[in-house]
């Protein structure tokens, strides 16, 4: 996946030095979709110690800069974004459930190739989403720490629409890692068995 990324890059660029470009801000809204099992936290005897479950995925958020290069019908449009998440879980100790949140940032690059039909834009490609920081409610349980990683990978499809200056555009995204995989309990590394999907609905404007 980075190689393709890479690709990408290199794409945009021999593609900026031949094509019409246009810059812009954009900003809007994420929704993730998944379907995770229940963790469930073994203490240093074997013995269950938590249940964790996803209670909700909140709306996220996203806002930053956009690029068109166009040639004829053909549209590179690579992306730097600020992207915020958060999650609440369901923790079960056993003796009292409780709700605890965990809120992530990132910086998302997507690099869409689209191919254009009048105003609708038909699109698909690479994204690197590169972590920055997290505030959990989780670091409150005994045992308990995160293992981010620095950098994850998609890709993302969809429709965009270009309208004079507005870029309005909806993806989907399909992550290539399964949830919660920075979860850490006493040194064993836990996850959720599921890799999250997004849909994303963005909003730009070109200058």
């Amino acid at each position: 996946m980075k190689k393709i990324l890479i690709f990408a890059i290199v794409l945009s660029c021999s593609f900026a030095t031949m094509a019409q470009v246009k810059f812009g801000i954009r900003g809007g809204i994420t929704s993730t979709d998944f379907n995770p099992k229940e963790l469930v936290v073994l203490n240093k005897n074997d013995m269950e110690q938590l249940k964790i479950s996803v209670d909700e995925a909140s709306y996220g958020y996203h806002f930053g800069l956009f690029a068109q290069f166009r040639k004829n019908r053909w549209v590179v449009q690579p992306e730097v974004l600020f992207n915020s998440n958060k999650i609440s879980y369901n923790v079960d100790d056993n003796v009292l459930a409780t709700i605890k949140d965990e809120k992530f940032n990132f910086v998302d690059i997507p690099i869409n190739v689209g191919y254009k039909l009048g105003p609708l834009r038909i699109q698909a490609g690479p994204v690197g989403h590169f972590f920055i920081n997290s505030s959990s409610e989780l670091k409150t349980l005994e045992g308990y720490k995160e293992n981010f990683a620095d950098m994850a990978w998609g890709v993302q499809y969809g429709l965009g629409l270009d309208i004079w200056k507005t870029v309005l555009d909806f993806k989907w995204e399909r992550n290539f890692k399964n949830y919660g995989d920075h979860v850490v309990f006493d040194d064993t590394a836990y996850n959720f068995d599921s890799s999250p999907n997004r849909f994303i609905v963005s909003l730009g404007v070109k200058f």
